[in-house]
């Protein structure tokens, strides 16, 4: 998305470049070489690598040739947003609640904070006096797997709370306003 406030949001203008991650041969860690998306190997077809939390540079005096090469042919799939993210982990949900949050998330609502673990800790986090509509189904999703995924999103007036149990149904909740947050913050999107 740009900085003009004026245009509307889209899952297309919101993607950002894709980047190859750098990786190195273990038996000779001197050559950069461009991973690919499983980074079970390099672009030019190498194994037995290591995989660096920094993206491949095909500027640098070190690159594998062929990885430079087959990186520019074909540049990396562009990275989703984390609205259009959390709408495609939606698809499975069902009722009002997951499509009226749909609906915000291509509007371009607010999603933070997104954290994952275990759902027994997870699950103290969540006030279930603040929930006003689908406290039972936030429930049985803390309950249907020792992991989740909790986020929260701001959207339209209204704060929701989902739970992704990992291999089940999301599930869509919303909650009042947390009284510590001031009156500016509590309607973003």
């Amino acid at each position: 998305m740009t900085g003009d406030s004026r245009e509307a949001f889209s899952f297309a203008a919101a993607r950002t470049a894709g980047v190859y991650t750098l990786v190195r041969r273990r038996e000779d860690g001197r050559v950069d070489h461009a991973g690919t998306s499983g980074n079970d190997h390099a672009l030019c077809g190498i194994t037995g690598i290591d995989v660096y939390r920094q993206p491949f540079d095909p500027n640098v005096r070190n690159v594998c040739p062929e990885c430079r090469e087959e990186a520019a042919r074909t540049p990396p799939e562009p990275v989703v947003s984390i609205q259009e993210r959390l709408h495609e982990m939606l698809e499975p949900a069902e009722g009002p609640l997951r499509d009226e949050l749909r609906r915000l998330l291509r509007a371009g609502a607010h999603v933070g904070p997104w954290t994952g673990g275990h759902a027994q800790t997870l699950a103290e986090g969540v006030v279930f006096d603040r929930i006003i509509e689908g406290a039972d189904a936030i429930r049985k999703a803390l309950a249907a797997a020792a992991s989740i995924e909790l986020i929260r999103v701001k959207g339209g007036g209204r704060n929701f709370l989902v739970v992704v149990p990992r291999g089940g149904s999301p599930a869509v909740a919303v909650q009042r306003p947390d009284p510590d947050q001031s009156p500016e913050t509590r309607d973003e999107a």
